[in-house]
């Protein structure tokens, strides 16, 4: 048995031996070890659950919903899980039990499912397949795209792809892009912006409160192009700004840098970024080592500070002058 049918057996026993435990079947149907017998067995028991078409709690299927375990699963979340692969689709699309008509696949979902195959697609034209999710689907890569180009692709999410490259991108201007996306999209760095800039290439609208908020533009970055029209709401919520990159810039008090408060307090960087924690671990580091050299200074005779203490102690105990 390796690794991953030890957690799913284990994961399995737990929740199969302690039914009577209020378990959140939503949060469950997102766990990256929730076993799929889990869910079989779930269904031929009741009901299979809603479809789930937003995922969002408090929709039937969702925690708190009346009926057997079986009716709780959120089937938007179930059908993009990473451990749903495409033969268990097939092998579940059936009757379970008597009476049931089947399983509920969400086919938004099945589309996001890190597990589609182009080949799964395409053997497949008569399912209601979601092209809005398929476009960005990370197995969804340009050649695709191109070799089929008659597909209902939808190009505001293949602009969020993380398969496209700005090589694609610049061989097919003419493409409906969305350059709002491609800005915040991570595979547009700032010297592909910067290059642009430079040339003076006019058919690139780049927008700049999408690159203001792109992971890949930091503080320097910012700093260094004073005179680009950088959007500070959309900074605010960049992952690389810190409570050390505001306290600077509201030091320096310039009237163009308005962060905004509320995106700030939405960013998690801003209050405790990676820095933080690594300067935070080396305060406590030198803290720690400090305390255990006093403490081994004060208490081994071989230091002089242990033997002045010593030599205290003697004196007040025996009153010697």
């Amino acid at each position: 048995m390796n690794r991953f049918e030890i957690i799913q057996k284990i994961a399995y026993d737990r929740i199969t031996n302690h039914s009577d435990y209020p378990w959140d079947w939503y949060s469950l149907c997102q766990t990256p070890n929730i076993p799929w017998q889990i869910v079989q067995d779930s269904i031929s028991q009741g009901s299979q659950g809603s479809q789930g078409s937003q995922g969002s709690p408090g929709s039937p299927g969702s925690p708190g919903s009346p009926g057997s375990p079986g009716s709780q699963w959120d089937w938007f979340l179930l059908s993009k899980h990473l451990k749903i692969t495409w033969k268990i689709v097939q092998e579940n699309q059936g009757t379970l039990s008597q009476g049931s008509q089947g399983i509920p696949w969400n086919w938004v979902g099945l589309s996001q499912n890190p597990n589609l195959t182009w080949d799964i697609v395409r053997d497949n034209p008569d399912k209601p397949w979601s092209w809005y999710w398929m476009s960005q689907n990370r197995n969804i890569t340009w050649e695709i795209i191109r070799d089929d180009p008659d597909k209902p692709w939808c190009w505001y999410s293949m602009s969020q792809n993380p398969n496209i490259t700005w090589e694609m991108i610049q061989k097919n201007l003419d493409k409906p892009w969305d350059w709002i996306e491609l800005s915040r999209n991570p595979i547009i760095t700032w010297p592909i912006i910067q290059g642009t800039l430079s040339q003076g290439i006019q058919d690139i609208p780049w927008n700049w409160y999408s690159i203001s908020a792109n992971p890949n533009i930091t503080w320097q970055i910012v700093q260094g192009s004073p005179n680009n029209p950088w959007n500070f709401i959309s900074l605010s919520q960049n992952p690389n700004i810190t409570w050390q990159t505001v306290q600077e810039s509201l030091s320096l008090k310039r009237p163009e840098q308005r962060w905004s408060w509320p995106h700030l307090s939405q960013n998690p960087n801003f209050l405790c970024s990676e820095q933080d924690i690594e300067q935070y671990y080396k305060k406590h580091i030198m803290a720690s080592r400090i305390q255990k050299a006093f403490r081994r200074a004060n208490d081994d005779p071989h230091y002089a500070l242990c033997r002045k203490r010593l030599y205290r102690e003697f004196r007040e105990l025996t009153n010697y002058h």
